[in-house]
């Protein structure tokens, strides 16, 4: 069987020349498939890069998107158009920079961005959060102390912060299995309890349920997400700084009241 096959493939090869390796552009098959958090976050980062976001437009803008979820109420009167928070921010150069990338860049649902749609060069809202974790723990962390007290607060009380089920990107962090069990336990909450019907006109709130509206926890894309583990972040001398290494509970608690 191996000679037969041997000669068949033989054969087979021998009726033309190969073509050159560098002949193909292995670059455009980035994105094939469901993406990933990374892809995600790097067709972000070019849309981003076109308003000429800096560091504290990122940080806006996942704090805004943490507190309003959806793209449209982020936009009107019940988000950026707020009467008294444009009054105070709206002439900022990081406002109109968010504002114009929402209008120009964003849709909500990942369904709209598929192929057909015209839309496939959009970034949906309900990514942002995961596409980048890290910045998603700074700007909690950020939103955490221009709420609270942070000094006064125990121990249990920041853990709980974090956890809230709302914070999803929390299973992409690097967390030790205590943790990252603690994780999972907020976010199953979060996909069967408080997302319990989808808004989505397009397709099904999950991938490969298209015209359901019922909340449902996925173990795979868990699984996929809980392989990220993207680092935690701290401040240091009025700069951000990754924290390489697995973390445990107390640890992430001690990163927290040692932010600011």
């Amino acid at each position: 069987m191996a000679s037969t096959m041997i000669n068949e493939f033989d054969t087979f090869f021998g009726t033309e020349a190969a073509p050159a390796i560098d002949s193909f552009e292995y670059k455009l098959l980035d994105g094939f498939g469901i993406m990933d958090s990374h892809q995600y976050r790097q067709k972000y980062l070019n849309l981003t890069q076109k308003e000429g976001f800096g560091l504290k437009e990122h940080i806006w803008l996942y704090i805004l998107v943490n507190q309003v979820k959806s793209l449209e109420r982020l936009k009107d009167s019940r988000g950026m158009g707020k009467p008294e928070f444009k009054q105070k921010y709206g002439k900022e150069d990081w406002y109109n920079r968010i504002e114009s990338f929402l209008k120009k860049h964003c849709v909500m649902y990942v369904a709209e961005t598929r192929p057909g749609r015209g839309e496939e060069n959009k970034f949906p809202i309900v990514n942002i959060n995961t596409a980048w974790p890290t910045m998603a723990f700074i700007a909690f962390c950020y939103r955490l102390y221009g709420s609270k007290n942070v000094s006064v607060l125990t121990d249990n009380e920041i853990l709980d912060s974090l956890l809230e089920d709302k914070n999803t990107w929390v299973v992409q962090m690097y967390n030790n299995d205590s943790l990252q069990d603690l994780a999972r336990v907020a976010n199953q909450k979060f996909w069967t309890q408080t997302v319990t019907k989808s808004k989505n006109p397009v397709a099904g709130a999950y991938e490969g349920q298209a015209g359901s509206t019922e909340g449902k926890w996925n173990q795979s894309y868990y699984q996929t997400q809980s392989e990220d583990q993207y680092p935690y972040a701290t401040m240091q001398a009025g700069r951000l700084k990754v924290i390489p290494g697995m973390k445990s509970p107390e640890q992430v608690i001690e990163i927290i009241r040692t932010f600011k």
